[in-house]
């Protein structure tokens, strides 16, 4: 039974869908018209089940780069920081996207001003721009305002007033 709950966790079974964090990202940078997905390829089918209405609901486009092992992330990294437009969702994990893992990509992508915006609380921490999460059936938003600084981006008043403010 702890294995079930364990694998609906790390599945995302329970989490926001990527239309929903397509229109939050539209309504923090309204500039981005890609999404660029980064997550563990255990999870492809999910993501590529999403990522279709996801383009049509949120009308933007939606490329999915799934992870096998920590090497392949430089990779994306790499292929990312050529995009214009362009923010990273990372659905993570306790394996292969853990924290140490979303600091390397925020700090590489920040070079680009590209934000990162990933599914677990407090990866604002790491040098993500946004946390996206469900917390008690409810999306829960965090930002860093000192990425968001350094973005150049300008976050409206009701936007922060629906975030919690991690980093000032």
């Amino acid at each position: 039974m702890v294995f079930l709950f364990a694998l609906m966790l790390c599945c995302g079974i329970y989490s926001q869908s990527l239309s929903q964090i397509g229109f939050i990202i539209k309504k923090a940078v309204p500039n981005v018209d890609t999404i660029t997905v980064i997550f563990n390829k255990v999870i492809v089918k999910r993501i590529e089940r999403e990522a279709r209405p996801a383009t049509l609901i949120t009308k933007m486009k939606y490329i999915i780069f799934p992870v096998r092992k920590k090497s392949d992330i430089a990779d994306r990294v790499f292929q990312i920081q050529k995009m214009e437009n362009v923010a990273v969702v990372v659905i993570t994990d306790n394996s292969i996207l853990n924290p140490s893992v979303i600091q390397f990509i925020a700090q590489k992508i920040l070079e680009n001003q590209i934000p990162v915006i990933t599914d677990r609380a407090k990866d604002t921490l790491q040098g993500a721009l946004m946390s996206i999460f469900m917390e008690d059936s409810k999306i829960k938003k965090h930002i860093n305002k000192i990425i968001a600084s350094a973005l150049g981006l300008e976050l409206s008043e009701a936007f922060l007033a629906e975030c919690t403010i991690d980093a000032e």
